[in-house]
């Protein structure tokens, strides 16, 4: 019989099998294929990590691919047992896979790059500190800023005695607003864009009133019998990236809902939603996830070589991998959400009697408030990449409250 440690491994092991099969196939697939190949690499984490923290945070925010980008940024690092467990896990044996892997990262994170002008802005930012007690190749540090834009910092002063071992620790922040460039400015914010509150109904009896950020347009929004819930996808301001909300019909049924989802593609259910007219009331709030270690979910993963810092030197390895962490932020309060008819937009392009429709039938206007725990996914809409995601059962306008 399998420890209960092994058992558990060897189920999230399973759950990323399969969502590198479903999960990650979305069914617009971006026309490049090199975006493709990163889009469903990253995308499959997302049914693992909700697996493992799903059940351990009221406020859960996690990012996918600030995960998938160091994972890539470690396969690049490292070589022998820690290299097979890698590839063999995501099916990255062969060259030409890594190659379009790594090309999909660039052409994603240059596209943040080039959003980052702009006020709003969605996106992931990467950085390594690497340790090492000799040269390290230029060539390999250019390599890494140019194919994932990561900032590497390296150490050689406290590394006389580490026999030619490499430490390397990674970060992420990823988000919609970079809290990493306007986190102090949050109160403002917050308290700038306020609505009358509302109840929100929590799990275990628990009931807050919360500001509530009404908005009204056409969009696509709806119940989904399949999954027993509400969903809305609401479109930023930049039109880069959309956020889709799914709440279940019941309080305390978030995990159930979790668990229909990733039995789904997750696309269809996105692209079911119906498009109508919709007045949606969500949440004003905002979640924080601080250095979030990750290396304990890599290792139920079986990505476990490169975190031990026993080296046997037929396995030819030099690199230790020490921490990974993310930061993760999510917030409605920040964005620009809260401007009414930016949405009407995306869909009344091609369909100039829609207004007219609209008006005519303003007495069956569908409602949607967010008033129970809920799913959220910020997507990359170009791509289908899942930047960031989580639940919200307790909202709160400040993290830390």
């Amino acid at each position: 019989m399998k420890p209960k440690s092994d058992y558990k491994r060897f189920k999230v092991k399973g759950i990323l099998i399969f969502s590198l099969i479903c999960f990650g196939n979305a069914t617009t697939i971006p026309k490049d294929e090199n975006v493709a190949v990163a889009v469903r690499f990253s995308n499959s984490l997302v049914p693992p990590l909700f697996q493992i923290f799903a059940g351990n945070y009221s406020n859960l925010v996690l990012s996918p691919f600030g995960l998938a980008t160091t994972i890539a940024i470690t396969m690049d690092c490292v070589h022998g047992k820690s290299f097979d467990e890698i590839t063999k896990l995501f099916k990255l044996q062969s060259k030409p896979d890594r190659q379009q892997l790594r090309t999909g990262f660039k052409t994603i994170l240059n596209d943040f790059r080039e959003g980052s002008i702009n006020d709003e802005l969605a996106g992931s930012y990467n950085k390594a500190y690497l340790t090492t007690s000799k040269a390290f190749p230029m060539s390999f540090v250019e390599h890494l800023s140019d194919n994932y834009l990561v900032d590497v910092i390296t150490n050689s002063s406290i590394a006389k005695n580490l026999n030619s071992v490499q430490i390397l620790e990674l970060r992420t922040d990823s988000g919609i607003m970079s809290h990493w460039k306007d986190f102090q400015k949050l109160v403002v914010y917050t308290y700038l864009s306020y609505s009358a509150s509302a109840p929100f109904y929590g799990a275990m009896n628990k009931t807050t009133n919360i500001p509530m950020i009404p908005l009204i347009g056409y969009f696509k929004a709806g119940y989904l019998s399949k999954l027993d819930c509400e969903g809305a996808e609401l479109l930023f301001e930049n039109k880069k990236a959309s956020l889709l909300l799914l709440m279940p019909t019941k309080i305390d049924e978030l995990l159930v809902l979790q668990n229909k989802l990733f039995k789904e593609n997750f696309f269809s259910v996105l692209d079911s939603l119906p498009q109508q007219e919709t007045q949606i009331m969500i949440p004003q709030l905002s979640a924080v996830t601080n250095n979030l270690q990750l290396i304990p979910f890599l290792k139920l993963l079986g990505i476990v070589s490169v975190f031990s810092p026993k080296w046997d030197s037929k396995q030819k390895q030099d690199v230790f991998v020490q921490s990974i962490k993310q930061n993760a932020f999510f917030s409605t309060s920040f964005s620009s959400l809260s401007s009414i008819g930016t949405f009407s937009s995306k869909y009344d392009a091609g369909s100039p009697s829609i207004k007219t429709e609209i008006r005519k039938k303003r007495e069956s206007l569908m409602k949607i408030t967010f008033n129970k725990p809920f799913m959220y996914f910020l997507i990359h809409r170009e791509s289908g990449l899942i930047l960031t995601t989580g639940h919200i059962s307790n909202p709160k306008i400040l993290p830390n409250q």
